[in-house]
């Protein structure tokens, strides 16, 4: 990432998908990953895991479509 750069990463599926292919798509996603797909519903399981890795400037967004991390370098 660029100094100043901003990245984001998250388990949203966009803005612009209907609440009905939200639903599909988060079944899909749960019933594929099983145990690890919790960590797509908890804000505070991805600030862990950011923080694990040595990242100490970010956010974490809660967009209808799920939570994102706004990453600032």
């Amino acid at each position: 990432m660029k100094k100043d750069g901003i990245g984001f990463v998250g388990g949203g599926f966009g803005r612009y998908v209907t609440g009905e292919e939200l639903n599909r798509m988060k079944n899909l996603r749960d019933r594929s990953l099983k145990e690890d797909a919790k960590i797509y519903g908890s804000p505070e399981t991805i600030k862990d895991i950011i923080s694990k890795v040595g990242i100490s400037n970010f956010r974490i967004l809660d967009d209808p479509a799920g939570y994102w991390a706004e990453i600032k370098k």
